[in-house]
């Protein structure tokens, strides 16, 4: 006879393993029956995008340090690049914006100046790399004020968009002081010291 191929969808689950029963009948053979059981391995194409970023909160004027990372399911990186990464103003404006970016073992780290000022945003593009940076807008001549608040980093890969936030405002950190005080002589066979601590 003639050999064929038979395509099977397999619906959706949540298991990694499932049984599959084949059983064969024929029309002019009623009595012919054809039964076979094999274990089948379902992979599961999911994938997770984690942003991180150097710190939660900047000032304006600092830099913003972050870098990506794709796994797949059983936690092996995703090394195709990724489509595009941009960045968003607390006003929903798209600032910065990366393009088909290359990874390094699954790993892309970028990097955003934040500015001081308000800014006179252009349609202004240069390379970086592999990528693209391009600084759009809506209007050319468009001031666009860099609101204190938080912002968004978002990434696009295989049409999923994942995103992580950050704040920027202006803060003081907290001043103290902390002194540590020891005794002024210690014996050889001390069992026990003193020392004082005082924090403000």
């Amino acid at each position: 006879g003639v050999g064929s191929c038979l395509e099977l969808v397999v619906p959706l689950t949540l298991h990694t393993r499932a049984r599959l029963h084949l059983q064969v009948r024929f029309d002019h053979l009623a009595d012919y029956v054809i039964n076979s059981v094999k274990e089948v391995h379902i992979q599961h194409d999911s994938q997770v995008t984690f942003i991180q970023t150097d710190k939660p909160v900047y000032k304006p004027g600092q830099e913003v340090l972050f870098r990506v990372l794709t796994v797949r399911q059983d936690l092996t990186p995703v090394t195709e690049q990724i489509s595009k990464v941009w960045i968003e103003s607390p006003s929903e404006v798209r600032l910065a914006q990366w393009l088909n970016t290359s990874t390094e073992l699954g790993l892309a780290q970028f990097s955003f100046q934040l500015s001081h000022e308000p800014m006179q945003v252009g349609d202004l593009r240069w390379g970086c790399g592999e990528s693209e940076i391009r600084q759009e807008v809506m209007e050319s001549s468009r001031v666009v004020e860099l609101f204190q608040g938080v912002w968004k980093i978002k990434v696009d890969r295989r049409g999923s968009t994942q995103s992580r936030s950050f704040e920027v405002r202006e803060y003081v950190l907290p001043r103290f002081q902390v002194s540590v005080v020891p005794p002024d002589y210690v014996l050889a066979d001390a069992q026990n010291l003193t020392w004082t601590v005082c924090a403000k």
